[in-house]
């Protein structure tokens, strides 16, 4: 009987060494799996690959001390096990948990680039040099070459044909994406979102043929408000000026013509015959002035049933005043002028509280000019001189806010002043 407890007490110690022993080299591989911790290790993902194939391959190359127990590890964890493909960081002396996060985490290769609303063509070229992803002039090669969709017109004497067809947002594209592949895709996010406000607004059976004269004016509502409220009705006054054969006399247009962000616009501004600017053309410029945003072209698809023809504005609330009558444009031109306070305001957005003075796009400083639309006048008889007219405040930059758009998966105004 001795014997035997003997040998049961020597069974129990070794089964009971075995596991601790187990458990030992268990948790001592999840805190330490790592052949070499003194430096970081770079692991490469391929595509559609998931984690146990990473870690039979980090095992072979000898990255990894064990794989089996890498697993087992993974397998009791209750982790999300989903990895990221591309270049991957793993910091030096890195646990498992630390591993997998690195493994899950974003594509060192990967390039951030936000576009925000309003950025024209060359905007855009020049953010994604800034981003470091490609230089501004393969970005412009890219967009001259592109193969635009049908919809969009001939380039005839546009600047560039797809200007206005490119779509704001904030995407994430890998190093070495191809120019023409970064154009693609902006292109079309475009038309995905173009064609989801149409069906949205009951127009998704409008003739193609119109999408342009759509684009063009939300272009142009884009670079005139930062207030989405005040949107559908600027898009009324550019509606009821087309009706009556009035010209639309748009600051940002003279700044598109002149290939100029800001600047203080003149009377010799005024008087450029360019087919952008809505000074020297009657009705709509020759193509959009800039690539607008969703909201923008919703404007222009369901526009403000309103009488407006004038509006300026209030630099006290940073809000537009509409109006219909000159004569009223004239009183509140002179009482915003001189700082006075507006107390009544007919019909039209409420312009009493105050607005955020952050602009949304780098064209419209945060105390912007009053913008006004006057009755059709010779500039040029008023002023011969190249007096300013109104100064567009410099450029101040913001960036959109919305959900990042990847390879594999959505600016900004002038305040402007147009005097006769």
């Amino acid at each position: 009987m001795k014997k035997v407890l003997i040998v049961l007490v020597l069974v129990i110690a070794l089964i009971g060494g075995v596991i601790f022993g187990s458990l030992y080299v268990y948790h001592g591989n999840a805190n330490n799996p790592l052949t070499a911790t003194s430096e970081p290790l770079t692991v490469n993902v391929n595509e559609g690959e998931s984690l146990y194939p990473v870690v039979d391959r980090l095992a072979g190359e000898g990255i990894i001390k064990n794989g089996f127990l890498t697993k087992f590890y993974y397998r009791l964890s209750g982790l999300n096990l989903s990895i990221e493909p591309g270049r991957h960081e793993i910091p030096a002396g890195a646990t498992l948990k630390e591993m997998l996060d690195a493994l899950a985490s974003e594509n060192l290769d990967n390039v951030k680039v936000t576009l925000p609303e309003g950025f024209t063509i060359e905007n855009m070229a020049q953010r994604m040099e800034e981003s470091g992803l490609l230089k501004k002039q393969e970005f412009i090669k890219a967009v001259e070459d592109f193969t635009p969709p049908d919809y969009v017109p001939a380039k005839g004497e546009r600047r560039y044909r797809m200007e206005g067809y490119l779509m704001p947002n904030t995407y994430v594209f890998t190093q070495g994406t191809p120019a023409e592949s970064i154009v693609q895709k902006l292109s079309s996010e475009f038309t995905f979102n173009f064609k989801r406000l149409l069906a949205e607004s009951d127009q998704g059976d409008l003739d193609p043929a119109l999408y342009d004269d759509i684009v063009n004016k939300a272009a142009m509502i884009e670079r005139e408000t930062n207030n989405a409220e005040e949107r559908s009705l600027v898009a009324s006054v550019i509606e009821n000026r087309l009706a009556i054969d009035m010209k639309l006399q748009l600051d940002a247009t003279i700044l598109y013509a002149l290939g100029v962000d800001s600047k203080v616009v003149t009377f010799k501004d005024m008087a450029i015959e360019d087919p952008y600017s809505t000074y020297y053309v009657q009705g709509l410029p020759l193509g959009p002035i800039c690539n607008p945003s969703s909201n923008s072209i919703k404007a222009v698809l369901e526009p403000a049933s309103t009488n407006y023809i004038y509006y300026l504005l209030n630099p006290q609330t940073g809000k537009h005043f509409f109006t219909d009558s000159y004569d009223e444009f004239l009183e509140k031109k002179k009482q915003f002028n001189g700082g006075g306070e507006v107390t009544t305001i007919p019909s039209g957005p409420e312009t009493t509280t105050p607005a955020s003075t952050k602009p949304e796009n780098p064209y419209q400083g945060p105390s912007g000019l009053p913008f006004e639309i006057l009755p059709e006048q010779d500039p040029i008889q008023e002023n011969p001189a190249d007096e300013p007219a109104a100064e567009t405040p410099a450029e101040t930059p913001t960036e959109t806010t919305e959900t990042p758009i990847t390879p594999s998966t959505e600016a900004t105004k002038p305040s402007t002043t147009a005097t006769p």
